[in-house]
């Protein structure tokens, strides 16, 4: 009785602790702007404009460089617009990218105002005569951002899922905790494009349906085992609490995107406009131009985050000499 007492005493503190937890951001986004204007071959002209204010430099150390996730990695004239930025490039390490050295290091209470643009291509899906868009802006697992604002040129749209709009843009805006995003579905006809090329759009990934196929018939496989089996089980074995053989399988023959480089699934935001569509546009079954990754703060690490250990040392000590 006194260990199942323990027992529960550490299931209550677990759940007690996890809900006082919070996470403590070394920095919050004050301003996360975006604006998009398609061009005539259906590339997307991107221009990101980012308030950051730092929190904590205490802890991690300075802000001096940061990753702001990208729709994808195919992208050109990359081009810094603000004097805060010294040097800018495009990461594809564990996703894609824009990565920004600041000019000096920004401390606790300081704002930096970066600015950039680029084209972005391979980032539209045909569906019959439709052209259509799906963009999840990056999204940070640790920082809050106050106000996020996609603006969208408006023009010879069909359909689109924003919450606003005036006489220039349809305007999605909201704000974000940690590890939301929002997404940003609009459609055209194909004809509204003069040059539009079909070897510009989101290239179909056929691997996936290959990889389908072989489960597929690797699964029928077991059941036929399975049943085979079962057929012609021994009595003996069934019922002395003997099993058959485990199946096991690696990560990588169930799904062949959205792994980084160590082979770990990179988590998805958490969509918070998702079948918000007044017009259908959610509902676009894009190829998926939308696997942007997270964005990052230099040195920005989990530990402390989430958890005491000192207290939880002490609570499975006692329980050890219990």
């Amino acid at each position: 009785m006194k260990k199942i007492y323990y027992c529960f005493c550490l299931v209550v503190f677990l759940f007690l602790t996890s809900c006082q937890d919070k996470i403590e951001p070394l920095d919050e986004i004050e301003e996360y702007i975006i604006h998009i204007a398609p061009t005539e071959e259906g590339n997307l002209q991107m221009n990101y404009k980012i308030v950051w204010k730092v929190l904590n430099s205490e802890k991690e150390g300075p802000l001096e460089w940061v990753k702001i996730g990208i729709p994808n990695y195919h992208i050109q004239s990359l081009t810094s617009q603000s004097s805060s930025i010294k040097d800018i490039s495009v990461s594809s390490d564990d996703g894609a990218y824009v990565r920004i050295n600041l000019d000096r290091s920004y401390y606790a209470e300081e704002t930096v105002t970066m600015e950039f643009s680029f084209l972005q291509t391979h980032i539209y899906s045909l569906k019959k005569e439709e052209v259509q868009y799906r963009i999840i802006p990056g999204w940070f697992d640790e920082i809050q951002v106050k106000q996020l604002i996609v603006y969208w040129e408006k023009k010879d749209v069909i359909s689109e899922n924003s919450n606003s709009n005036d006489d220039k843009y349809y305007i999605w805006s909201t704000s974000l905790d940690f590890g939301e995003s929002i997404q940003v579905d609009i459609q055209y006809n194909a004809s509204s494009f003069t040059n539009l090329s079909k070897n510009n759009a989101v290239p179909k990934n056929y691997d996936q349906w290959i990889i389908v196929a072989v489960v597929s018939i690797i699964l029928l496989f077991v059941v036929i085992i399975l049943i085979f089996n079962w057929l012609r089980r021994d009595e003996y074995y069934t019922y002395r609490g003997f099993s058959g053989r485990n199946f096991h399988h690696h990560h990588w023959w169930w799904y062949s995107s959205g792994v980084n480089h160590h082979g770990d699934r990179i988590q998805d935001p958490r969509i918070i406009n998702r079948g918000s569509s007044h017009s259908g546009g959610s509902s676009c079954a894009c190829a998926c131009a939308c696997a942007c990754a997270g964005g990052g703060r230099a040195g920005c690490s989990r530990k402390d985050f989430y958890s005491n250990d000192s207290e939880m040392d002490q609570l499975l000590s006692k329980l050890n000499q219990k």
